[in-house]
């Protein structure tokens, strides 16, 4: 579990080599690309779920996501350079590497330890991170948005099913969503990350970019203990300092809160 604090922004397409140069020389570090696939799962409706606790307290049902990282190989041609300049080419709906039965073999693939060990081939080393996240902390005077998020990794599935999607059947838990991530993130002073990303939701086996035009930014701290007061602060330090650093270019802000609810009752824009 951990709380995070984070600011988030958007730049355009068109200010993105810029952006990186910027951002490059500021933190004096070449940046990172990455690319994420995430399978968001809501409980299982036709399950009757008690809503409240043995405290009589009523319990917020919440969707789970779970996220495994993609080679670039699945979204990118194969004579387009994997480094930061990639990212100029996925500005549209349709990704030219998109192999939608990879992503369906990904969550129907069994996560077998043995398979593991005797395998040294990228595909059978798959781990699966599940997140749930609590909507973010309330508040008008809030300089940053701070969320608890509780993680775990699932790097095998013992029985005789061992996929993700069987393991998640098994909690109770049916698909909702799913969607694409691929960006660049820099680790900057103070354990400070900042990501440039591009999101695609996928639907009938077809791929529509939320981000269609630009970029989300979204900077963020991670501190491991929500009653760690002392690190709690020290990150909102750090953030408001990149913040007032970037102001004019890059104007990082707190989102509305609702935006970041995974609860069920609220809309699937996660």
């Amino acid at each position: 579990m951990v709380q995070q604090l984070s600011l988030f922004s958007v730049i355009d397409d068109g200010s993105y080599d810029l952006c990186i140069s910027t951002l490059s020389a500021l933190s004096g570090l070449p940046p990172i690309i990455f690319s994420n696939f995430s399978m968001v799962s809501m409980p299982n409706q036709s399950y009757d779920i008690e809503r409240v606790n043995s405290k009589n307290q009523l319990i917020e049902q919440c969707r789970i996501k779970a996220c495994c990282p993609v080679p670039l190989d699945r979204l990118l041609a194969n004579d387009v350079p994997k480094d930061y300049k990639a990212m100029k080419k996925l500005q549209e709906d349709d990704i030219s590497g998109f192999d939608m039965p990879y992503f369906q073999n990904l969550l129907a693939k069994a996560q077998d330890p043995d398979a593991m060990l005797t395998d040294d081939s990228d595909e059978s080393q798959v781990s699966w991170t599940l997140s749930i996240s609590d909507i973010p902390s309330a508040g008008n005077n809030r300089k940053v948005s701070m969320q608890t998020i509780t993680e775990s990794t699932v790097a095998s599935i013992g029985g005789t099913s061992t996929s993700i999607l069987s393991f998640l059947t098994q909690l109770g838990y049916v698909q909702d969503f799913q969607h694409l991530t691929a960006g660049v993130k820099y680790n900057m002073s103070h354990g400070v990350v900042l990501e440039l990303s591009k999101v695609w939701k996928i639907h009938d086996g077809k791929t529509t970019q939320i981000t269609k035009g630009g970029y989300l930014v979204k900077a963020y701290v991670n501190v491991q203990k929500g009653t760690d007061i002392k690190r709690i602060n020290r990150g909102v330090q750090s953030l408001c300092a990149l913040q007032k650093e970037l102001n004019g270019y890059i104007d990082l802000e707190v989102p509305d809160r609702k935006a970041m609810d995974s609860r069920i009752d609220n809309l699937d824009t996660l």
